[in-house]
This record gives structure tokens, C-alpha cells and sequence, in this order.
């Protein structure tokens, strides 16, 4: 089934599978957010070494 979509073109979040996609969107935003702290720590502990 095609998602619905509203008159601006965004995923209609009011049924099932808009639902389905922003829960998989609020993942992957977490995700990339962990991963992206984890990638800053890092940068931050090499430059307090090298400093």
C-alpha cells in the first residue's frame, strides 16, 4: 500500500504506516546521534593527546 501523504507532500503520520515510518525515522535519528557523540568524544580525547 502507498503511503498517504498530505496536501504539502508529507507523510501522513495519522495512519498506520506514517506511524511506521516516523517511528523507523526516530531511530535512525537517534542512531546517527549516537554514533555522531561517540565520533566527537573520540576526536576530543586524540586532540587532548596530541595537545
Amino acid at each position: 500500500m502507498a503511503l498517504k501523504r498530505t496536501k504539502e507532500g508529507k507523510i501522513d503520520k495519522r495512519t498506520k504506516e506514517g506511524k511506521a515510518v516516523a517511528e523507523r525515522m526516530a531511530k535512525a535519528r537517534a542512531a546517527r546521534g549516537k554514533k555522531n557523540s561517540f565520533a566527537q568524544r573520540l576526536a576530543s580525547f586524540a586532540s587532548s593527546l596530541f595537545s
